[in-house]
């Protein structure tokens, strides 16, 4: 399912996420995300994606003021270790190295 998204959707460029709910149960928390975004297979179509993930480690989400967290310039997608990182706001170091920012959205 990781590599479809990333094929579908690539990097999610010029992305807006809608709404995103978090909840905490006794035995997981989970995170949905709704975000609008281009489908790179569907020649670049505007798409609205619920993307669910269950036994979240680590959510972060900080809204500054005079700046709009929402809106995706690149994200960083990957699986290590059974473990799915999705960084919003990664560092970028060229078009096609994107990196996990540890102090993303600080």
């Amino acid at each position: 399912m990781l590599d479809e998204i990333k094929r579908k959707y690539g990097e999610f460029s010029d992305s807006l996420i809608l709404k995103f709910t978090y909840e905490a149960k006794e035995s997981s928390q989970n995170l949905e995300v709704i975000i609008h975004c281009m489908n790179e297979l569907n020649n670049y179509e505007f798409e609205t994606v619920k993307l669910s993930f269950v036994n979240v480690i680590s959510f972060r989400f900080i809204e500054n003021e005079r700046t709009s967290s929402v809106l995706v310039n690149s994200a960083f997608l990957e699986r290590k270790n059974g473990v799915i990182t999705f960084d919003f706001s990664p560092s970028i170091y060229s078009s096609s190295d994107l990196r996990e920012n540890k102090n993303s959205d600080l």
